[in-house]
């Protein structure tokens, strides 16, 4: 149970906000900043494309409530399943449980704030399980020869899950922005998504164990991050207190505060691998909830080697027409544009390696038909007593996810916002049971597993 290095990256779902209009979920605030070559132009008229594609500045934000009148409307069908495999030792053979499946119906909605050039997209959900979603994003769209960048400036979210028990919400922002696409997707084109990003989150659980949870992280593009959170009547102890600060360079340092249980802070420094070894150095005043010293983890990290520098990437490439594969359903076999993102995150705190890979499938309108997702979460047991289960080095736990998105109808936007939204191609922002973009994976993986 912990924040995340990440809010802003994988498991991917809000009342329509524009800009800074209000909803349910509230009103978001503007970027710190904007892209360098984004912020030039910030009141400049629209332009327009030989293409038809109509450019807009991403800013400034304003306090203004602009009408909005309907826009696009896309609808998916959405699929899913999952398996987690345990380890109960560093010996132990893998022991995989059964397989999880869930269905649901998507629904994106598409705006525009005609004064500052912002887009709002409104993801929403409910799925066979009974979880709900609405996950609101900002984002723009940057001109750069004869490219267009779609740029993401912040994401909320707001879930209800565990039949209503446990109410979770969660604000992204992106303070120079977050490139999710370029435009024209050639094939063989490529980009990076990976930005710097600053998040906060906050949980409550009623009922039998019911407890209350907020947190926080600054994260950098490169996997970085210095966070908190802190967890209120869970337990006969009260609660307790987490910190981490992860930079490369120097150890990366987790503390735990348990003041229920009359202990002092403890803290835990995780070094660079010698020796194919990760010493992890436990210590603090007594008295101490756990064993100070140090414990030589063996590396755990990705090909046995030292940790990768940097620890997050977001890549995308286009390998151009395809035919889309058998998880599209009824598009099976049909051709559209394939991009690939193949994103992957290690966190050498928690000890979690996650790797996710998206196909988004375009057809000739820009319009992305289908999405297919593959996603696979790793828990190593890493030398912290409170974190994992031991000190081997190896695997404890491990989900293996799938997902796909399949279009099943598209309503083109009206009246004022027609030509606008209907000339806007948008790579979409996924939400699902796991894997959203701008929620944090892990800790809701722990939450739900452990």
């Amino acid at each position: 149970m912990s924040v995340w290095p990440r809010l802003g990256s994988l498991f991917v779902g809000m009342c329509a906000v524009a800009v800074a209009a209000c909803s349910s979920v509230g009103t978001q605030p503007s970027a710190p900043s904007a892209l360098p070559d984004a912020g030039q132009n910030s009141t400049a008229a629209v332009r327009e494309t030989a293409s038809g594609l109509l450019l807009r500045p991403p800013g400034p934000y304003t306090s203004a409530t602009p009408p909005f009148k309907p826009g696009e409307t896309l609808t998916y069908a959405w699929n899913r399943s999952d398996t987690v495999t345990r380890w109960s030792g560093p010996t132990a053979a893998p022991s995989p449980g059964p397989t999880n499946t869930a269905t649901a119906t998507f629904i994106y909605k598409f705006s525009v704030d005609k004064k500052t050039g912002i887009y709002t997209e409104i993801t929403t959900d409910k799925t066979s399980t009974g979880e709900k979603a609405k996950q609101s994003t900002l984002f723009g769209f940057v001109a750069s020869g004869s490219q267009i960048t779609q740029v993401d400036y912040s994401s909320k979210v707001a879930e209800t899950l565990n039949s209503g028990a446990l109410e979770y919400s969660a604000l992204t922002t992106y303070p120079q922005g977050a490139t999710a696409f370029v435009y024209p997707a050639t094939s063989g084109s490529s980009w990076s998504g990976a930005a710097a990003s600053i998040a906060s989150y906050s949980e409550t659980q009623t009922g039998s164990g019911g407890y209350s949870e907020n947190g926080s992280s600054t994260n950098g593009a490169d996997g970085s991050y210095i966070a908190q959170d802190q967890v209120a009547n869970y337990g006969s102890y009260g609660g307790y207190a987490e910190q981490y600060d992860f930079a490369f360079g120097s150890p990366a340092t987790y503390v735990l505060s348990l003041p229920g249980l009359g202990v002092n802070p403890e803290t835990w420094k995780f070094a660079a691998v010698k020796n194919k070894h990760i010493p992890v150095t436990a210590s603090g005043t007594a008295p101490l909830p756990f064993p100070t010293g140090t414990t030589q983890v063996p590396d755990w990290y990705p090909g046995g080697g030292a940790l990768p520098d940097p620890a997050y990437a977001d890549n995308y490439t286009v390998p151009g027409t395809v035919n889309m594969p058998s998880a599209c359903g009824k598009l099976s076999g049909e051709k559209a544009t394939d991009v690939n993102e193949a994103y992957w995150d290690l966190d050498p705190i928690l000890g979690i390696y996650e790797t996710n890979a998206m196909d988004y499938y375009l057809d000739s309108t820009n319009t992305t038909v289908c999405m297919v997702q593959a996603l696979q979460d790793t828990m190593y047991s890493n030398g912290n007593a409170w974190e994992s289960l031991g000190a081997w080095g190896g695997p404890w736990y491990q989900l293996n996810y799938n997902a796909a998105w399949v279009l099943t109808s598209k309503k083109s936007a009206t009246r004022a916002l027609a030509r606008e939204l209907n000339a806007m191609p948008v790579v979409l922002h996924v939400i699902d049971a796991f894997g959203r973009n701008g929620i944090p994976a892990r800790r809701l993986l722990k939450r739900r597993q452990l």
